[in-house]
């Protein structure tokens, strides 16, 4: 049986501080790590988007993930 896929949602934003984004990432991959023990596919748009990359490019890189999953799970920060 294939396992269902599920896209987190969080807030990735303004990551150009060091910091910031090591605390986004792990945000991300605690969320991924609880999926996986839960049998899902996590999609984590961290490890999908290269740093650097723009915005919109990011974008249409995470929509179309998020269209390939079955469920989203969302991280408290996911609304500004």
């Amino acid at each position: 049986m294939k396992k269902s896929r599920v896209y987190i949602a969080g807030r990735v934003g303004d990551v150009s501080d060091p910091n910031v984004l090591r605390i986004r990432q792990a945000n991300f991959e605690r969320r991924e790590k609880a999926l996986a023990k839960l049998g899902y596919k996590a999609v984590n748009p961290m490890k999908i988007v290269p740093q650097g990359t723009e915005w919109k490019e990011a974008m249409r890189i995470c929509l179309k993930a998020l269209c390939e999953c079955d469920y989203i799970s969302l991280l408290p920060d996911w609304r500004l």
